[in-house]
């Protein structure tokens, strides 16, 4: 592999909006739950709803987004495998501030809150977890903010890329691996832009030799350009 090793930091979180909650393990609240299956682009729970169940991601991925009154949808987030969702409205019993949907298909454990809040209650070390999941989200949302304000497109898709690289990159001998696939569209809808600009950023790392796709799967080819890329104070 081309260029200097990334630190190791996989397993160090890292503030984006794909959110990584491979750390903060809810299986053993889930265990016993019932499941059900979304299909890709199927809404879990709309913005405005009351919603009283707490999702847990035992496959697939999610989509979290803001909706105007004309119907326009702004992803602010993406929860992947592990995560748990649905927990502030729940709670709180408010009405939902976001939407949800499956962003693939989905295979989700849910409990309602009444049975959720006895189990969390009376367990630290799980009021600790929910309480790290909740500003590890806050603090992701906040980046996001950032990031959508102050950073062009440009920009924004390539530290997105990069937070990819950290969270999911495995070191092999094609480079360095991000190993979960993803569309050009859940980029654009992340980056606030298009499909065609990622797809041309990427068709520009592409061949300048920085990355390539592989059976679905991008790879950092040559970490050491690929960093020149990365606005200044983002790198880990």
């Amino acid at each position: 592999m081309e260029g200097k090793e990334y630190k190791k930091v996989n397993e160090a979180w890292i503030p984006s909006p794909w959110f990584n909650n491979a750390s903060n393990d809810w299986r053993t609240v889930f265990k016993e739950a019932p499941q059900i299956i979304y299909k890709k682009n199927e809404m879990i729970y709309q913005q405005g709803e009351i919603n009283t169940y707490i999702y847990y991601v035992i496959e697939g991925r999610v989509r979290v987004s803001l909706l105007d009154d004309t119907g326009q949808e702004k992803s602010i987030i993406i929860l992947n495998q592990g995560s748990i969702f649905g927990e502030s409205c729940a709670i709180e019993q408010t009405p939902t501030e976001v939407t949800t949907t499956a962003n693939t298909i989905c295979n989700l454990a849910y409990i309602h809150r009444d049975q959720f809040l006895p189990v969390i209650l009376n367990s630290p070390l799980l009021c600790e977890k929910l309480i790290f999941n909740l500003t590890r989200k806050l603090s992701s949302l906040q980046h996001h903010i950032r990031e959508i304000t102050f950073m062009s497109a440009h920009e924004r898709v390539i530290i997105y890329l990069y937070k990819l690289s950290v969270q999911y990159g495995k070191d092999t001998h094609e480079g360095r691996k991000i190993s979960i696939s993803f569309t050009h569209q859940e980029m654009a809808d992340l980056s606030g832009t298009s499909r065609v600009t990622v797809s041309n950023i990427m068709r520009v790392l592409t061949m300048s030799g920085i990355v390539q796709k592989i059976n679905g799967y991008y790879y950092i080819r040559n970490t050491e350009e690929f960093t020149k890329w990365i606005p200044n104070g983002e790198r880990r």
